[in-house]
């Protein structure tokens, strides 16, 4: 995870939501593409990957966490934030729906879903 997200050169902020007993209730990440990167995303945009424990679904901790990434995003001047998520995730393609991402391309197995920021 440290490689992947926390220390990734491409990071622009990891956040993570825990309880009052210190036990981890979601992680978020936002980084930028780059110009030869995995998603096959326009150099610049955000790619955002979001865990939240499911004894914390409904609770406002995705919300929170997306909060955090969409003030990273505006300082650092992305304008598209990208979503992939599995096709079979119905709570997680929930979820983007929820806060404003919309579908803009299918690949096998996948959904990517954008948040364009204003």
């Amino acid at each position: 995870m440290s490689t992947h997200y926390v220390n990734h050169p491409d990071r622009l902020r990891c956040s993570v939501a825990v309880d009052d007993d210190g036990e981890i209730l979601g992680f978020q990440s936002l980084k930028r593409a780059t110009e030869v990167n995995a998603y096959g995303l326009p150099e610049g945009w955000g790619i955002i990957g979001t865990y939240v424990n499911a004894k914390a679904a409904g609770r406002g901790v995705g919300k929170a966490l997306f909060a955090s990434s969409l003030d990273a995003a505006r300082e650092a001047n992305v304008t598209e934030i990208d979503a992939t998520i599995g096709a079979a995730n119905e709570s997680g393609l929930a979820f983007y729906d929820a806060i404003g991402f919309h579908t803009y391309q299918s690949k096998p197995g996948a959904v990517c879903k954008k948040y364009t920021l204003a």
